[in-house]
This record gives C-alpha cells, structure tokens and sequence, in this order.
C-alpha cells in the first residue's frame, strides 16, 4: 500500500510503466483525495532478499531489458572494465573526442588546444598509483603528450599525534563540525600554512585557534580600525595614493611587494610561500603600521589623516583580491567592507603589480631592527617603555634619514636619536632627571585614562574631561607642564582639577599619587 498525494503516484505509476512524455501527460488515471488506483510492480527492478530496490549484483543480474533496435534481451555485462580507465579517458571522452571537438585536444597550426593538457591537477599521494596513473597512462597510448602541466600532490591528514583518524579509535574529526566551529576559511588557511601541500598533515585544534587569532582577528581589528577613521559607505581606493608620511609610503612598498610574491607563488603553484607571506603582512600591518600611525589617525592634520586613512583603505582592499584565492568568504567579506562595488571579489582583476621601493623597505628594515634592540636595551635595565629617556645612540654602517629619528623617538620613548658610524648596536642613556620623570608620568596618565575610556564603553568620536584630584607637587608640575600632551592623547577637551570619590582610579608614580576619572562631553 502507497498512499501519498496524486502528482507523486501519477508519475510514480507511469514510471513503472515507462511510459513517454507525450503518454505520461495524456494518463487517465490521476488520483484525486479519497481515491484509489491498483499499480503493477515493475519486473524490470532488482529487488534483494529484504525487498529493497539493490541495483549491485547478484540482484540486478535479474533484470533484462529489451533493446530498441532489434528487439533481444539486454544483460548486464559478466566482464567489468577498470573504472579507473575512465578516469584516464576523461579528458577525451568528456567531449566525444576524437568523433567531434578535435579543437579541444589537438594542437593545430602552432595552435595550443584549447582543453589539453590541464594546467594542473590537484588530489591526494595515493592519486599517484591511481588517477595521476591512468590520465598518464591513457594520454601515452594515445600517443599525446602528459595531460597535466603541473601536479599539487596532497598529504593525508591525521590526528595531532600522527595517528590516522578512525572512528573506531575516537580520533576522527567531523569536518562539518569543525567548520561550523572555526569556520571554513580558518580551516583552509591552516591547511594552506602548516606545511608543504605533499607533507602529511597533523590537524590540531590549538593551531587552527592559532590561525583565528593570528591572522583574521588581526585583520578584522585593522578593519574595524581603518572603519572608524574611514567616510561611511566610501568607494575603494583601488589605485595606490601617493602619501608624504614615510610610514605610509612604507606599507605601500610593502603591499606592492607582497603582491609580486603572491602573484608568483601562485603561478608557480607556490601556495605555502604565498599564504605564509600574507601572514606575516597582516602582523605588519597591524603591530607596525597601524600601531605607529595611530596618532596621525586620531589628531594628525586633514592631509595626515587623509593620506593616512586612504593608504590603509587601498591596502585592505588590495589583500581582498590576494587573499580570494584561499580564503573566498573571508576575501568577500573584506572587499564589501572596503567599498568593492562589484558583484563580488571573484569576478574582479587581479591586483595590478607595481615598482617596489627596497630602499625604503630597507630603510624601515633598519629601523625596526634599532628599535627591538633598543627596546630589549630597556627590559635589561628594568626601563618600562613610558618612561622617557634622555637619548639613544644607533651605531651602523648604513645611512640614515631624518624621519627615521622620529619613529625612534616615539617608539623608544627617547628625546635624542645620536647615529654613529661602525657595527650595529644600541645603546641607551638610562640616567632619568626630573623632567624625564615628569614626562614618563604623563605616559602613564595617557595609559590609564584611555583604559578609563575603554571600560566606560566610550569610542573614538567620545570627548572627554579629565577629572584629577592631587596634593602632590609632582603631579601638579605634570598636569602644568605636559596637560597639553596627556588631553591630545586621550581625546580630552581638558584636565580639571576636582573632589574625587573613593571608587576613582589611583595612579601611583616615583611614590606620588594621583585619583582619576572622566566625565563624557
């Protein structure tokens, strides 16, 4: 017994017939609600021992079909062809070739076919015994040339330890489970980084986490960033700006030469290097460039700013287009986010390549180098970063440009950079007056009223006034000397002195105290 609505047993009822199209339309027995109608079981379907329709042998050695030409039975064949020789045939067979489409496989004239040979073919290491084989195999006895110009040959994946996943051991990973967890793009970026595409793959946890926070949180923070500084619904800078600031020209030598090393890891089938190197330009990118040019975002001049928030929008965008390939959603994402006005990033031209400018990169190379050194000079003398120092002498035998000073200025909390020619060093003058401290302090108000900022939810378009309450004279002669910098780098419209309650913060320094709060303008 069948009981189901009348569209499903009419074509059920005429399937089993094998009825054609003109006479399944013309079937008079369509049931209506309440109605019956008796089918026939077809003969023709293989049925095993429990009544299920199993089309495998032994079962479908049953059905014999009439043939519609001369009218004798049809059986399956006893003899079974590799299936793997299809496999092998396919790039022919899959255009009726060599009956029609001879285009398509054969060179002519000088002319390249326009299917054959593949650009490349991807599958796993056991695909070399098998469809990497017979594609080969199959083309040699044709006569033709190998059917594929390159082979990315994938390792197999285990568990963390190196075991091969099996249900059986509690090893095995659903991978739609974990895609719903860390997301599909996350999953291939791990894939893409860990390691060359032929080496066996352990897949743990801890290190897709590791791709979540060290590289797409990273650019989502840069992101939400550049978004806070950027014209709401603003086109793309899709060509590259032609900035002032060395910070700015700096990044922009870098995108350019990332692009020429991803472009190359991808037509060389590179895809390690590739997505390795966009990695490490999105650590840059943020712990370097957006880090440094923080305040020129915040209360640099128009042009500053301008140049600053165009630079940052022109790069984030480009990595859309770089980063599409392995990541797609992700990439789809950045490039709305950034002002694509394309139907999607996929549909879009490759990022054009540009001149690398390697003297500034290796100019800035210089000086990021002064900088670490510098800073671990600090750690060993027990210096924390806020607290202003007199000087820093960078000895080295490269040149040097005056808005090289700058950045080490701001990045090693130092009044002077002294250059001295000879073998690379850092030294630093650790000997701290009572100006310096003064200014170390005015580091330590910025720090902890812009926390103040951050835990009563307030966001960068926020005013505030600063609320501060002290007997010292230390912290007066701040507030007197340096109160112009403290409300600059905390978004004040200024510090008054007031009565503050016991819940205000206190900032301890050198042994004097001061309570603070903010009031929202």
């Amino acid at each position: 017994l069948v009981v189901s609505h009348g569209d499903v047993l009419w074509m059920l009822d005429t399937a089993f017939k094998g009825l054609s199209e003109q006479e399944i339309l013309d079937w008079p027995h369509y049931n209506h609600t309440g109605q019956w109608h008796e089918m026939v079981t077809p003969r023709n379907l293989p049925f095993n021992e429990l009544g299920d329709v199993d089309v495998h042998r032994p079962f479908i050695d049953d059905v014999i079909v009439e043939c519609a030409v001369c009218k004798s039975d049809m059986k399956r064949v006893t003899d079974v062809v590799d299936c793997w020789f299809d496999s092998g045939a396919m790039p022919y067979a899959q255009y009726h070739y060599p009956f029609e489409n001879a285009a398509r496989i054969d060179s002519a004239g000088g002319e390249r076919a326009s299917n054959f040979p593949a650009d490349y073919i991807s599958e796993a290491i056991d695909q070399t015994r098998g469809w990497f084989y017979t594609l080969l195999a199959v083309a040699t006895l044709l006569g033709k040339p190998a059917p594929y110009k390159n082979v990315i040959c994938l390792g197999h994946i285990q568990d963390k330890n190196g075991k091969k996943m099996s249900k059986s051991k509690g090893n095995a990973i659903d991978p739609f489970e974990a895609m719903d967890k860390w997301g599909a793009d996350t999953i291939r970026w791990f894939f893409f980084t860990v390691n060359q595409p032929g080496e066996t793959k352990r897949y743990d946890e801890r290190a897709v986490e590791e791709v979540t926070k060290k590289v797409f949180l990273i650019l989502w923070n840069v992101l939400s960033y550049y978004q806070m500084f950027s014209a709401p619904g603003a086109a793309a800078v899709t060509e590259p700006p032609k900035p002032r600031n060395a910070l700015d020209r700096w990044v922009l030598a870098e995108f350019a030469a990332l692009a020429s090393r991803v472009t190359r890891g991808f037509e060389s089938y590179d895809i390690v290097d590739a997505a390795r190197a966009m990695s490490a330009f999105v650590n840059d990118l943020s712990t370097w460039y957006v880090r440094r040019s923080r305040d020129r975002f915040k209360s640099g001049s128009p042009e500053e700013k301008a140049d600053a928030v165009a630079t940052l929008g022109y790069v984030l965008h480009g990595l859309s287009h770089l980063m599409a390939p392995c990541v797609p959603f992700l990439a789809e994402e950045l490039y709305a986010q950034t002002g694509g006005k394309g139907d999607s990033v996929h549909l879009e031209e490759w990022v054009k390549q540009s001149s690398v400018d390697e003297a500034l990169r290796t100019s800035m190379a210089q000086v990021r180098d002064a900088a670490s050194a510098g800073l671990e000079k600090r750690a060993a003398a027990s210096m924390p970063v806020r607290q202003a120092l007199a000087s820093a002498t960078i000895t080295t035998t490269d040149k040097h440009e005056d808005w090289m000073d700058e950045i080490l200025k701001d990045e090693l909390n130092v009044l002077e950079v002294k250059w001295v020619s000879g073998a690379f060093g850092v030294e630093l003058d650790t000997v701290l007056t009572p100006e310096l401290k003064r200014m170390g302090a005015a580091r330590e108000l910025v720090r902890n009223i812009n926390d103040l900022r951050k835990t009563s939810g307030l966001t960068i378009q926020d005013r505030i006034i600063i609320k501060y309450q002290t007997d010292s004279g230390f912290w007066n002669e701040v507030f007197a000397e340096l109160g112009a910098d403290v409300t600059a780098g905390t978004l004040a419209d200024a510090a008054e002195k007031a009565e503050l309650g016991a819940d205000a913060r206190a900032l301890e320094f050198d042994g004097q105290t001061v309570k603070l709060g903010i009031l929202k303008v």
